[in-house]
């Protein structure tokens, strides 16, 4: 019954408009304009906490650990140095010179002096460029729309 509504040659203007009203929702809901850049930190302007945007951490004597999709503590020693503990259960990834190896796995702890650099991963999302890429769709849509509003008015016969 439902479907034989659908189907129905009176209402598929309005079947158009739904499916492209249906379009629209599902681009605005998956398209984000989002970029994301790597920046180096010094590692002292880090507060205490987890985090999970540290990166790599770049030590003083060259070696880079890979902490992408790792947990990271920042906890505060007793003599009131900071240490970075990498929570992790897997083998964690060093690379020193060209020699990739992976050094044991568990938590693993760096003091705040062995480290050179902290490169952080910032996520942000571009609201003009969505917008745009959003509005240029609709506009785009609407002529569309248009064109198959002038053509179901045209082939229909007049005088009925």
């Amino acid at each position: 019954m439902f479907y034989n509504k659908i189907n129905n040659p009176k209402i598929n203007f309005y079947r158009v408009i739904l499916n492209c009203f249906l379009v629209i929702v599902y681009m605005s809901n998956y398209s984000g304009c989002e970029t994301t850049s790597l920046y180096n930190v010094p590692p002292g302007d880090l507060n205490t906490g987890s985090t999970a945007e540290i990166k790599k951490i770049e030590l003083k004597n060259g070696t880079v650990i890979d902490c992408a999709g790792k947990l990271i503590m920042i906890e505060r020693e007793p003599d009131s140095s900071l240490v970075y503990v990498i929570l992790t259960d897997e083998p964690v990834n060093t690379k020193s010179g060209g020699d990739q190896k992976a050094v044991k796995s568990g938590n693993v702890r760096i003091p705040e002096k062995d480290i050179r650099a902290l490169t952080m991963e910032n996520m942000g999302s571009n609201s003009t460029t969505t917008g745009l890429a959003v509005g240029g769709f609709l506009v785009i849509l609407a002529l569309i729309i248009a064109l198959i509003a002038v053509g179901n008015s045209m082939s229909q016969p007049w005088g009925n």
